[in-house]
């Protein structure tokens, strides 16, 4: 079972989804709805840490 109930903060990780909206809309504070991606983080099987 995978806890889905922790908030991940994918801000400062490159993600497209969150870095680059100031860039591409000139304010930070919108939501960005046009990308389907979830902010879940990995299960401990795919991470390398």
């Amino acid at each position: 079972m995978f806890d889905f109930s922790k908030v991940v903060d994918r801000h400062g990780t490159w993600c497209t989804q969150w870095d680059y909206v100031a860039d591409r809309f000139g304010t930070a504070d919108l939501l960005p709805f046009t990308i389907s991606d979830m902010d879940l983080p990995l299960p401990p099987a795919l991470s390398r840490r």
